[in-house]
């Protein structure tokens, strides 16, 4: 799996075969088909150990963090997938693997929402979340914007006539998230938090 990610990233899905991987192990095809019974079973196995990375990840990230650092995390995930070193292999699994792709969707989207769930009903109880919108849509808006970034990473740099920086969609993305979301004491606390990251993570830069 190591192997053909590093393959894949240098070169895309398309165009590395299993010869090469094997060439690359300095091992037979039999013994890869030990493993795996193709290349698509190869490629599905490295999009469920990144479901699981993800998960693991993710709850770690929120760990001992009150809920308007959990909010600040969660809109860290989307602004890191604009530097995701595997980005240019997620593109080519929905291109060439939609099958695979429909199923990292689903668990992902599972993953998702049942964080979300317990993040949004906390957040409107504390009255940092608002209670008058549909957690569904909220849901629903997230991977929308998500695809809206997806398509700047491809290539459409454009947006209502204008050309757009990648930091001002990360940006007006997380702008459209607390807005929808968020109560006003919420992008209150959540503002002055993220300053707070954004000014410390300079401190390491200037460093």
């Amino acid at each position: 799996m190591k192997t053909a990610r590093e393959l894949f990233r240098k070169r895309g899905l398309r165009d590395v075969n299993i010869d090469e991987i094997c060439h690359e192990l300095g091992m037979s095809k039999k013994t890869f088909y030990i493993y795996y019974e193709s290349k698509e079973a190869l490629v599905g196995s490295i999009v469920d150990a990144d479901v699981a990375l993800y998960h693991e990840a993710f709850r770690k990230r929120l760990q001992g963090k009150d809920l308007v650092g959990m909010t600040v995390e969660m809109l860290d995930v989307y602004r890191r997938g604009f530097s995701d070193p595997d980005r240019r292999i997620r593109e080519d699994i929905v291109k060439w693997y939609p099958e695979v792709f429909r199923r990292h969707a689903e668990k992902k989207m599972k993953i998702f929402k049942g964080e979300f769930r317990e993040l949004f009903d906390r957040g409107v109880a504390e009255g940092l979340y608002r209670k008058d919108i549909d957690y569904e849509l909220c849901v629903l808006q997230m991977f929308l914007l998500k695809r809206g970034i997806l398509s700047y990473l491809r290539g459409d740099t454009t947006v209502l006539g204008h050309r757009r920086s990648a930091k001002s969609m990360v940006n007006n993305f997380m702008e459209v998230i607390m807005s929808t979301f968020l109560t006003e004491d919420g992008r209150l606390r959540c503002r002055a938090l993220m300053e707070m990251a954004q000014g410390g993570r300079k401190q390491i830069d200037n460093k």
